[in-house]
């Protein structure tokens, strides 16, 4: 399963930078894409790292169309662009929504619907999603991020039933909360043992990329104690 060419969204972020590193570990060329010019890391070889605004869908058409100029074809897409809310209902407007659905939906939706056509000979897509998505009353405190990671779960099983005679599947890795500067500094009265590290949740990610046989929609990674 070496040599494979992996794009990585949000590949600056808490997630996605480990994500990154442990691909070219493994020896994959990564085409990361985040929302800053700035590396999270120093420049490797197989690193390619781009800045563009995934919420908008031509940036991110243009963006595989720039690949597949130059002759590079994606095997797999690692997408971990995204952000969290807070918020009840009461506290949560319809504007507070859409924007979840922009961070979390749109970012990945832009890039999945040109890699449909860009994976000729078959690709996997691995989607981040959350926990409180299959625990109802826990979706209430953060109501906007819930329905947009809801989405993503939704998005899967569609590709899931539609292109898979394509050689096409998708998986949704769904964690507890990921232990990030930006979480902690977010809830700083959790208990931050119980959260999932971004060096396991990558672990996971990687055992599924490198595993097609493994054809799990949903995998849930987090600890039940």
């Amino acid at each position: 399963m070496k040599n494979m060419n992996i794009l990585v969204s949000g590949a600056n972020g808490g997630l996605g930078s480990v994500v990154s590193k442990k691909c070219v570990e493994n020896g994959y060329r990564v085409f990361g894409i985040s929302n800053s010019e700035e590396l999270p890391f120093e420049d490797w070889e197989n690193f390619m790292h781009e800045s563009h605004d995934l919420m908008d869908a031509r940036s991110a058409e243009n963006y595989i169309r720039s690949l597949e100029e130059v002759g590079e074809q994606l095997d797999a897409a690692i997408l971990t662009a995204g952000g969290f809310a807070m918020g009840s209902m009461d506290e949560t407007s319809a504007k507070d929504i859409h924007d979840q659905i922009k961070l979390n939906f749109d970012t990945a939706y832009n890039l999945i619907q040109p890699l449909m056509k860009h994976f000729k000979k078959g690709g996997r897509i691995i989607l981040i999603g959350a926990k409180q998505v299959f625990e109802p009353k826990q979706m209430q405190g953060v109501l906007a991020y819930s329905l947009a990671k809801k989405m993503l779960v939704n998005l899967s099983e569609v590709i899931n039933a539609g292109y898979d005679k394509h050689g096409i599947d998708c998986t949704v890795i769904v964690p507890s909360i990921i232990d990030t500067e930006a979480n902690r500094e977010g809830m700083p009265d959790a208990d931050f043992e119980k959260w999932v590290s971004p060096e396991q949740l990558a672990d996971v990610i990687i055992y599924h990329l490198e595993n097609p046989f493994v054809k799990q929609a949903v995998v849930k990674a987090w600890s039940e104690s």
